[in-house]
Order: structure tokens, then sequence, then C-alpha cells
């Protein structure tokens, strides 16, 4: 990179910001941090790559925020109070307008979630980022830790590998059907958290871990050689979806000549493992249960009413009218915002075809759609 290692560091990491518990932090051969009395360190990592070096830079904020979300939903699930954050990045060319943003957005994120960086690495090479978060859970002694609650023969199977056959896969998610969730954070020795605020992936994650996905931070479907997705599905106490669902990120540039056929969400959506779990917030986190899973393909009339919505949504991302995208677009799938913050910025194209600085967003799908899937597949009481 032209800026030495250091003048990097300096220029877009170090924001002379210290938490009390760094003793020793970034800019430093090695960082240390003190940990509250009566805790233990939780260690929490994710990264981004791109395949082939003539791939391209991904959208530098995109990166950002995907994958701080990923490492801090992880160090939620393990019951953690994040604190510390470490970063090695590797560009195969010097890109300062892109470490800039990158540098940015990730900052922002880490500084809203109490984070303070304190160390990593900067290589030559193709694109990646590798972050790890670490912080703490309370201490507990060896006894009791040896009596804490475990999967057993009669309540769970244990934790397995990515599933071979589709068969593999129902099998074990029809094994949680009924379960609570404090039942399955506890097979994970996990204690289920008083509320979602901060742990908003929890029970997600305690799902994917249980049913193999392995997938992780690629651009693959949850379960790869199935080339299955996973939606956990939040649902009221009337089996309703509370909410949208996330499918993937809107690329804001270079995506102009996709087709339905060859885009992400067609591609995230041919075939998925649907497992509604209650999320009535007068239900205790650890009290709701997981739902009956189904495995469904896209049907024909639901896709041509996505293809229409992401057709219509992405002429607009490739006629630069990135102002007019909204929520309120799209009979079934919708563009939303997805990022911390309005500050959190990437690169798209505006309407004169020159790059721009605007906020990233997501394609959901509308409750609309999860409540026609829920529908048909799932007979409620009237």
């Amino acid at each position: 990179m032209s800026l030495s290692e250091f003048a990097l560091i300096e220029r877009y990491f170090d924001r002379s910001r210290r938490r009390a518990d760094v003793r020793v932090g970034i800019g430093d051969d090695a960082a240390v941090l003190t940990l509250p009395p009566g805790t233990e360190a939780v260690v929490a990592g994710a990264s981004r790559s791109v395949e082939t070096q003539d791939s391209g830079l991904p959208p530098a904020s995109e990166w950002a925020h995907g994958v701080l979300e990923e490492v801090l939903a992880g160090l939620a699930a393990a019951g953690g109070t994040p604190a510390w954050l470490t970063l090695a990045i590797t560009l195969p060319t010097p890109d300062v307008a892109w470490v800039e943003a990158f540098s940015g957005t990730l900052l922002e994120l880490a500084a809203q979630a109490g984070l303070e960086l304190v160390g990593g690495d900067t290589t030559a090479g193709p694109a990646s980022v590798t972050v790890h978060v670490q912080g703490w859970v309370p201490r507990r002694d060896g006894a009791s830790r040896e009596r804490r609650p475990r999967a057993t023969e009669g309540s769970a199977p244990a934790p397995a590998p990515a599933p071979r056959t589709e068969g593999e896969l129902l099998k074990r998610a029809e094994g949680l059907a009924g379960l609570r969730l404090e039942e399955l954070g506890r097979a994970f020795g996990l204690e289920a958290p008083p509320d979602l605020r901060r742990a908003k992936g929890w029970a997600g994650q305690l799902v994917e871990a249980w049913l193999g996905a392995d997938a992780g931070s690629l651009a693959e479907p949850d379960f790869r050689a199935l080339g299955i997705e996973l939606k956990t599905l939040p649902v009221g106490r009337d089996g309703g979806p509370l909410e949208s669902t996330y499918v993937c990120t809107v690329p804001l540039e270079g995506a102009c000549a996709e087709t339905w056929k060859a885009s992400w969400v067609r591609r995230k959506l041919a075939r998925v493992l649907w497992v509604p779990i209650e999320a009535d917030r007068g239900i205790p986190v650890g009290a709701r249960r997981i739902g009956s899973p189904l495995l469904w393909s896209l049907e024909p009339d639901l896709e041509e009413t996505l293809r229409a919505d992401w057709e219509e949504l992405m002429e607009m991302v490739c006629l630069g009218r990135l102002g007019e995208l909204s929520a309120r677009t799209g009979t079934f799938l919708q563009v939303r915002p997805k990022a911390a913050s309005s500050r959190t910025l990437c690169r798209g194209v505006g309407e004169d075809g020159a790059p721009v600085w605007t906020n990233p967003r997501g394609f959901y799908l509308r409750t609309a759609f999860t409540r026609e899937v829920l529908r048909r597949h799932y007979a409620r009481p009237r």
C-alpha cells in the first residue's frame, strides 16, 4: 500500500480514544487489556473475502457493516459483553477511498457498540478482512460449570456437522419443534438473554449452529452442499409474521446487467428452510418456542410477483434514482436501509452515471409474503 502500515493506522484507524480497561492499545506490538473482576474472556470472529484478485473490491461500508454485525451476534450468542476489537485487512492494491469508507463505517459502528479497536494487521494480497471482538462473561468456577445443563439423549441431538441430505436436515429441524429457546441455549451452555435489544441474532445463531449451517459469511446459501437457505421467522401468538425478513444486500453498483434468474435474491429464495419462532414481546425470550419447520421451494406465482418487484427496484438502482428507493415500493419485496445509522455510507451510481456516496440498502420480504407462505403450508385454527 502506498501509505506505510503505521501511517495507514494513524490516519484511518487510530481515533485516540481509550477505554479505561485498555492499558496499551493500537499502534503497539501487543495490546494490554484488563478484565473486570469476576469475569473471563470471550472471543468471536468473522471474515469477508473475494474469490479472486480480479474480482474487484466490494462496497466498503457493506463489508464493514456485515462483518461487525456477524461477529457481534456471535458474541451476544455467548452472552458476552463486547469491549475490544482487532482487525486484519488485506487489499491487492492501494485504495485510499475504500480504506477511508471502510474505516469510517467500522469505527462508527464499533463506537456505538462500546468497542475500541486495539490492534490488527495490514497486508497486500487478495481482498479480505477478518474481525475479532473480545469481551467478557461472568466467571463460573469449575464445579458450577460442570453442573451447567447440557443436551441429553432425551432432549435434543448433539450439535452436528453440515447435513449431507435434505432428509437429514429436515429431521434435525423437526427435532427442534416444540423446544423453548432456553432449552436450546443450555445445550450450548448458554443462558437466554433477558431481552434481544443487544442480542438481536441470538435465536437465529442457535438454530444455525444446531442444524449445521456451514456458509458462515460466504455469499452462499446457509447449507452450501444442499443449496438451502435458513430463515428463522418471528411469529406472534396468532402464528402470523411479526416483521419483514432480510434477504441480502442491494448491489448499488456493477449489477445492472444482472437478470432475475441469476440474482442473489432468487438464489437465496429458491429453496428455504423456514423455522418459525415465537416472538411475542409478552413471552420471555427463554420461554419462546421453536415451531415446526417447512422445507420450501419458490412457488411460480409468488416468484412472478417477486421478479416484478426486483426488476422495478433494480431499474431504479441502475438509473441512479437512489433517492426514490423506499420501503413503500414493491408488493412482496422491498428495499430498506441496512446500516446502523444514516451516517454509514457506501458507493453507488448517481443519475448522471458518476459514483456517489449513499446509504447501504437491503432487500427484505414484506410480511405479506411470509404470511402467504404460512397460510399455504401451515394449518392454523380459525
